[in-house]
């Protein structure tokens, strides 16, 4: 078991003597174990247990156990305790799958928080098993079907060539103490079903299920490889990303893509999309603009012929003044100031610059997003129009619009800033002294 244990480390690259190793233990058995190769490899490593408080007494006595088996060895312990039904009501989640959220998020919290290398679970054979059958129950896609990976960011997993009867056998020999958990016997969670219930059922068919399983894993992850390659290779030809950070998605080379929604799934899940909302983002392709589809961390608009993916940011409106003396502003754009006597002027014609009759503005000036009802006279033209309008006429897309600042004197928008100034404040012939605003093109 001890070489075993030594090969399959290395043979994964999990981690080197010079790590430090912040260890799971629950009490039971394959933890146990977990914990005293550990300590025969000579790793640095301390314990950590999490207290789900659902099982009364006992879970206090895996407590109590823990502790002592750190004090055994002579390592730090860090212990907590969570009220994990009530997680699980407030985030509609079953029991489980709270317990793994609560007990992932403090281990990496205690592993930052006292630099600790890799936080490492006593997961085994048995259990990969157990996740490839609830993942294919549930529905899933190639990364569940083949189950757990050994590494997975700061997470390793040493035992997973090892079958639940080895790791027994194991314990035996070496005379180690470990706690049973009792809700392991009870079928009414999903993965006690299967344990119990179903995979004897397969060891009746295949008495070699766990070694089938792990062989179909280990050809499954070779074929993730090569599958999320040609996700990365088509994602580098579609995405562009502009110098804000937002993604287009041009539909025009996005369409001839096959299958187009499973693309489209890889590409956006990171983003915090779900199955559901990607199936209606694929449907939308071909509907009209204007459709927006919002994530916990991003938005997805379909604008025109292309897909725009941007961050959600706060809404709060940011403004600032101008005054006659300043000379520049770092937000919420970069735009810099000057007033120059027409005698001396060098003419600029540029978006991203605006010449001003300087007597016709009233300082301060403001600058601040643009507004729904928001109108100006635009250069060249006598009559009022809405700034709604200015934007759709140059096609501005859906998350620039939100983008879109105005320099305003008083009541009067004398610049949409970035696209055209207000006719009532350009340079005339009576005009003396200019004022020169400049917004940075980035």
């Amino acid at each position: 078991m001890l070489d075993s244990f030594q090969e399959f480390v290395r043979k994964e690259l999990l981690f080197e003597k010079k790590h430090r190793l912040l260890l799971a233990v629950s009490g039971g058995v394959d933890s146990v174990v977990l914990t005293q190769l550990c300590h025969q490899t000579g790793m640095n490593f301390a314990i950590a247990h999490c207290n789900f408080g659902l099982r009364g007494t006992d879970s206090d006595q895996d407590e109590q156990f823990v502790e002592a088996l750190a004090n055994h060895y002579q390592v730090p312990f860090f212990s907590t305790r969570f009220d994990t039904e009530k997680y699980a009501r407030e985030h509609r989640a079953s029991i489980q799958m709270a317990a793994r959220d609560l007990r992932y998020e403090w281990l990496e919290t205690i592993r930052t928080s006292q630099d600790y290398d890799w936080v490492v679970v006593g997961s085994q054979r048995s259990d990969d098993l157990e996740t490839m059958l609830l993942n294919f129950t549930r529905g899933t896609g190639i990364s569940g079907i083949r189950g757990m990976l050994p590494k997975r960011n700061k997470v390793v997993r040493p035992l997973l060539f090892a079958s639940k009867e080895v790791i027994r056998q194991y314990a035996t020999e070496q005379q180690l103490d470990f706690r049973e958990d009792q809700s392991n016997t009870s079928a009414k969670y999903h993965r006690n079903k299967l344990r119990l219930e179903v995979i004897p059922l397969l060891k009746a068919i295949n008495p070699a299920i766990e070694e089938t399983a792990t062989a179909n894993a280990n050809r499954l992850k070779k074929m993730e490889i090569i599958y999320h390659q040609a996700i990365e290779t088509e994602r580098q030809r579609v995405f562009e990303t502009t110098s804000n950070g937002d993604i287009h998605i041009p539909l025009e080379k996005l369409r001839p893509l096959h299958p187009l929604k499973t693309y489209l799934h890889e590409w956006l899940r990171p983003f915090g999309f779900n199955a559901s909302s990607i199936l209606s983002i694929a449907d939308s392709l071909e509907t009209a603009s204007g459709k927006k589809f919002i994530s916990p961390s991003h938005i997805l608009y379909k604008d025109r012929e292309q897909l725009i993916l941007v961050a959600q940011k706060a809404e709060a409106e940011t403004t600032a003044l101008v005054t006659v003396t300043t000379d520049h502003i770092e937000a919420p754009l970069v735009l810099h100031f000057k007033s120059e006597n027409r005698e001396q002027l060098e003419w600029i014609q540029a978006s991203h610059v605006a010449m001003l009759d300087f007597d016709r503005l009233q300082f301060p000036l403001q600058i601040r997003p643009w507004r729904a009802g928001d109108s100006f006279v635009p250069f060249g033209m006598q009559n009022q129009k809405k700034v709604s309008d200015l934007l759709i006429d140059a096609k501005v897309p859906v998350p620039e619009k939100k983008r879109v600042f105005v320099l305003t004197s008083g009541d009067d928008i004398v610049w949409v800033i970035g696209h055209r100034i207000d006719n009532r404040f350009r340079i005339a012939e009576a005009t003396k002294k200019v004022y020169i605003a400049t917004v940075s093109k980035g």
